[in-house]
């Protein structure tokens, strides 16, 4: 067993556990075998893309995580190759899914007239206290602008949630990490806006068909 798949098989057995699920149970809510999730743990073969994206649902893991921690090269809308372009390096396949869980709870959150009131009252606020400018903070931007309105008038309302659940982890006090530890503090800050990002993408949720990777912020 490679040190990429320990990893992998730590976190496949966390996210399992977490969920109350038994191997059997896992194997069958993925619809793979027993054996071959049995195999996979044992590190007797080696993982694939398209088996890791099976088993993240039933693990209530973001599949992105799941692919880092087995070492496979991101997909076209994975958020590494986005923190990467923030000139974030990746952050451990652990915080990945602890964030993208965070973000899930978070959009229903997103949806209520509160929230909203929140983010618009408090977004423009927070970024001008932390007196910085860059990669993360022009996509977080883009992504306020989305959820309120601004670029997302026409976005899906799941795009417009997804971009809100990232702006929220941004405010509220939910960091994995203290944003007062800067600049490391906002490391989960980055994964949350990269995965927001990336289901933004999917749902075609970026006005004119255009990815957020460049976001044209206004200031």
């Amino acid at each position: 067993m490679v040190r990429a798949d320990r990893g992998l098989v730590r976190l496949i057995q966390q996210r399992r556990v977490a969920a109350g699920l038994s191997l059997r149970a896992l194997a069958r809510a993925a619809g793979v075998s027993h054996s071959t999730v049995s195999r996979l743990l044992a590190g007797r073969t080696r993982p694939t893309a398209g088996l890791l994206r099976a088993l993240a649902p039933p693990l209530g893991c973001p599949a992105e995580a799941l692919l880092q921690a087995a070492g496979l090269a991101p997909g076209p809308a994975d958020p590494w190759d986005t923190l990467r372009s923030m000139g974030v390096d990746p952050a451990p396949a652990e915080l990945l899914a602890h964030v993208g869980e965070r973000l899930t709870r978070l959009r229903e959150y997103a949806a209520t007239d509160e929230a909203v009131a929140f983010a618009r009252e408090g977004l423009v606020r927070k970024v001008a206290a932390l007196g910085a400018r860059g990669p993360v903070i022009e996509r977080l931007l883009a992504l306020g602008r989305l959820y309120l309105g601004g670029e997302g008038g026409s976005a899906p309302p799941a795009a417009r949630l997804a971009a809100g659940s990232a702006v929220l982890y941004f405010l509220l006090a939910v960091d994995a990490i203290d944003d007062f530890m800067f600049p490391i503090g906002y490391l989960d800050d980055a994964v949350a806006i990269a995965l927001a990002e990336a289901e933004v993408r999917r749902l075609g949720g970026w006005p004119g068909g255009r990815g957020a990777a460049n976001p044209s912020p206004r200031p």
